[in-house]
C-alpha cells in the first residue's frame, strides 16, 4: 500500500466550503445558484476519498476496528443530527400545519436511524407533498452517507484480503456500474438514482479512486495548479448552469463528480491554495456539517409560515439567521463532542456520547411516535382543517371507483356492466377522477353502470409513441392500453371522456393518439373534452388554515394556473395550449369548468367550495368529491347539448 498519508489536507476544507455554500444559496432562491444542489455530489466524492484513506491506513498498521470506526461515526454525525432534530421538533409544533406534523415526525425518526434517504424516497412520486415544505429534507444525503459508512469498511476490509493488485480494478467496477445503472435508471424512476445509495455508490467509490491516484503521484507545482483551476471550474460551471444537471445531457452528471476528484488530486500538504485555503474557506470547511443540518429547516419553516416566495430581503435575513445559529451547533454541540484526529478506542468506545445518542434517539423517537399518533393534539398552530378532515378529502375522491368497470377488465369482471352502444370511456390522467366524479353525479342512475374508467396514466412511468398508439413502461398500463385497444374493437362506445389537468399541454400526446385511433375507427362516438380549473401555488386545504377562508385558494398571488379562455391563451404561446388545435379537430364538444361556474369568466367569480363549504381541493388541483359532485349536479341542471345526447333527453 503506498505509504503517502493523508494528514490534514485544507484544500478539502476549501472543498467542502464550495459544496456547502452552493447548496446554502440554491436553497435560498439565489438566481444565478440554480445548479447548486451538486455541492451534495461533491460532498459524496469527498467521503469516499477521505474515509477510504483513513480506514485504509489504519488497515494497513492493523489498527482498524469496525466498533472504533462506527463508535467514532456517532460520535462525529449523532450530537448535531439529535440537536438540530430537537430544535426543528420544538420549532415545527408552532409552524407547520397539523396535517404536516404526521410526515415530519417520521423523517425526523428516520433521520436519526440513518433512513432518511429511504423513506424520502417512499414518499416520492406524484402525489408527494411540496418538498420545499419538508423540513428535513435534506437528512436524505446524511442517510446516503451514512449507509455508506456502514457498507464500505466492510468492503475494505475484505478487499484487502485480496491481492493487492484486484482493489483498484474493483473500484473501476464499481464505479463504472454504478454510474450505468445510475443513468439507466433516470430515465424511468428519477426518485431511486436520487435517494438511494446503490445509484450513489459510484460516487463514493470514484472518491477512492481519486485517493489511489493521489497517493501515487506527486504532481509539480503548475500541475497541481492545472488540476485545480480545471477542477473548479467544471464544479462552478455545473453550480451556475440555469437549470442544473437535470437539465443536461445525462453524460453532464460527470462534472461536478470530476472536478472535485481534480482539485483532490491537486491537494497537497506543503502547497496550498489561496482559493480553498484561505481562512475564511476554511472555517467555512469546518463549520461545513453544522451549515448543512442547520441551513434547511429555517428556510422550509420560514417557507410553511409565509407560504410565500424568498425576497431578497428575507434571503438576507434567513442567510444571518443561518450563520447564527451554525454558530451555535457548531461550537455549542458538535466540537463539544468530537475532534478530528481524535478517536477513542477499546473498552470505552461505546461509553459517554454513543451511550447518550442512544438513549436521546430512544426517547426522541417515542415523543415523535406520540406526535405522529395525534398531530392535531400536539400541534400549537390552529386550523380549520383538521389532519382527519384532509385525510377524509383525500380518499373520498376514490370511494365510488371499486364498483366501476375499469378498461383493464372489461370483459372478464361482474362490475362491468354497461351496455354496448351506451358506454362511456373516462380517460385521462390522474384528474379522470374528478372527471368520473363529475359525471357519475350528473348522469342518472340508470347510466351510471354505463361508465368504464381507464384508470389514470399518472402511473404509467414513461408513455411512448410506437406508431399510432401509445406503449408503457409500466406493465400494468401496458395492459390497460391493450385492452382498450381490443376494446375498440369489440365495444361501441357512445362517448370519450377526456378529463385530464391541462388538456392541451404537449405531453398529452399519447392520449391523443387514443383519441384519434378511437375517433377514426368510430366516429359516431363522441369525444368530449373536460377542461381545467384552478391551480393552487400551495395546497388549497394550507391556504385554507393559513387565512382561515377557503377564498384563499382563487387569490390571483396564491394561483398557479387558472383555464381562461383559450383565445388569451393561444395569444400567450403558452405551453399548456400547444395541442389545442389537435384536440379541437378530434372533439365534439367541451366541458367548460370556467364557463359554468363562474360568472364572466373570471377567477375571483369562481366558487372554491360547495354551498355547504366543502373545499375546491385539499391539495394544489385535484377537487373533493362533494365539490366535483356538486359540480356534476350544475353540470345536470344546465344541461349543455352534448349532455343532452349523453342521457337521450329530448
Amino acid at each position: 500500500m503506498p505509504t503517502k498519508k493523508l494528514g490534514s489536507l485544507s484544500d478539502i476544507d476549501g472543498l467542502r466550503a464550495l459544496a456547502v455554500v452552493a447548496v446554502v444559496l440554491f436553497h435560498l432562491d439565489f438566481e444565478f445558484f440554480q445548479g447548486g444542489y451538486v455541492g451534495v455530489d461533491i460532498f459524496f466524492v469527498i467521503s469516499g476519498f477521505l474515509i477510504s484513506g483513513l480506514i485504509r491506513e489504519r488497515i494497513a498498521l492493523h489498527q482498524f476496528s469496525l466498533a472504533d470506526f462506527y463508535a467514532n461515526r456517532i460520535r462525529r454525525l449523532l450530537p448535531a443530527i439529535l440537536a438540530t432534530v430537537f430544535a426543528t421538533t420544538v420549532a415545527s409544533l408552532f409552524i407547520l400545519q397539523p396535517q404536516m406534523l404526521e410526515d415530519f415526525s417520521v423523517a425526523a425518526i428516520a433521520s436519526m436511524f440513518s433512513v432518511a434517504n429511504i423513506n424520502f424516497y417512499l414518499e416520492a412520486g406524484y402525489w408527494d407533498a411540496n418538498s420545499k415544505l419538508k423540513p428535513l429534507l435534506h437528512m436524505w444525503s446524511l442517510g446516503v452517507e451514512e449507509q455508506f459508512y456502514m457498507l464500505w469498511p466492510t468492503l475494505l476490509l475484505l478487499s484487502s484480503r485480496l491481492r493487492s493488485n484486484l482493489y483498484i480494478p474493483l473500484l473501476l467496477t464499481i464505479t463504472a456500474s454504478g454510474l450505468a445503472v445510475n443513468l439507466l435508471a433516470s430515465s424511468v424512476d428519477t426518485a431511486g438514482p436520487f435517494y438511494l445509495l446503490p445509484y450513489r455508490i459510484w460516487q463514493f467509490s470514484l472518491g477512492a479512486l481519486a485517493l489511489e491516484m493521489w497517493r501515487a503521484n506527486r504532481y509539480s507545482l503548475f500541475t497541481q495548479q492545472c488540476l485545480r483551476a480545471m477542477g473548479l471550474a467544471l464544479c462552478c460551471i455545473t453550480i451556475i448552469t440555469p437549470g442544473g444537471t437535470a437539465q443536461l445531457a445525462s453524460s453532464m452528471i460527470l462534472l461536478p463528480n470530476v472536478g472535485a476528484v481534480l482539485i483532490l488530486l491537486a491537494c497537497d500538504h506543503k502547497a496550498s491554495s489561496l482559493w480553498l485555503s484561505n481562512p475564511l474557506s476554511r472555517w467555512l470547511g469546518k463549520i461545513s456539517y453544522a451549515l448543512y443540518l442547520v441551513h434547511w429547516p429555517v428556510i422550509a419553516l420560514y417557507k410553511v409560515w409565509t407560504l410565500a416566495d424568498l425576497t431578497p430581503l428575507s434571503q438576507l435575513g434567513l442567510g444571518a439567521l443561518v450563520m447564527v445559529l451554525t454558530g451555535l451547533l457548531h461550537y455549542g454541540i458538535e466540537i463539544r463532542f468530537y475532534q478530528r484526529g481524535v478517536r477513542v478506542s477499546g473498552v470505552n468506545r461505546w461509553q459517554g456520547v454513543p451511550k447518550a445518542c442512544f438513549v436521546g434517539v430512544l426517547i426522541s423517537t417515542g415523543l415523535l411516535t406520540l406526535i405522529a399518533y395525534r398531530p392535531d393534539f400536539y400541534a400549537l398552530r390552529q386550523s380549520v382543517l383538521d389532519t382527519e378532515s384532509i385525510k377524509s378529502y383525500q380518499t373520498d375522491r376514490f370511494k365510488h371507483l371499486a364498483n366501476t368497470c375499469q378498461i383493464k377488465d372489461f370483459d372478464t369482471s361482474p362490475r362491468c356492466r354497461y351496455r354496448s352502444g351506451d358506454a362511456i370511456l373516462i380517460i385521462g390522467n390522474s384528474h379522470e377522477v374528478d372527471g368520473f366524479n363529475i359525471i357519475r353525479a350528473a348522469l342518472p342512475e340508470t347510466q351510471q353502470t354505463d361508465l368504464v374508467r381507464f384508470g389514470g396514466i399518472e402511473t404509467c412511468q414513461e408513455l411512448q409513441l410506437i406508431g399510432d398508439w401509445p406503449q408503457a413502461a409500466d406493465k400494468n398500463c401496458q395492459h390497460r392500453l391493450t385492452q382498450l385497444a381490443s376494446s375498440i374493437e369489440k365495444i361501441q362506445w357512445k362517448a370519450v371522456i377526456f378529463s385530464a389537468r391541462r388538456p392541451y399541454a404537449i405531453n398529452k400526446n399519447p392520449l391523443i393518439a387514443v383519441l384519434k385511433r378511437i375517433k377514426h375507427q368510430q366516429p359516431d362516438a363522441q369525444i368530449i373534452v373536460f377542461e381545467d380549473y384552478i391551480t393552487t401555488r400551495e395546497d388549497c386545504a394550507m391556504l385554507i388554515n393559513q387565512t382561515g377562508t377557503p377564498l384563499s385558494c382563487r387569490r390571483a398571488e396564491n394561483v398557479e394556473y387558472f383555464a381562461a379562455s383559450p383565445a388569451y391563451w393561444l395569444g400567450q404561446s403558452s405551453p399548456d395550449w400547444v395541442n389545442y388545435e389537435a384536440i379541437s379537430a378530434l372533439a365534439d364538444d367541451y366541458f367548460d369548468k370556467i364557463e359554468l361556474l363562474c360568472p364572466n369568466g373570471q377567477m375571483k367569480n369562481c366558487p372554491v367550495a360547495t354551498p355547504d363549504g366543502h373545499p375546491m381541493a385539499v391539495d394544489t388541483h385535484h377537487l373533493t368529491y362533494e365539490f366535483a359532485s356538486w359540480m356534476g349536479f350544475q353540470l345536470a341542471a344546465n344541461q349543455p347539448p352534448w349532455f343532452k345526447a349523453l342521457t337521450n333527453s329530448p
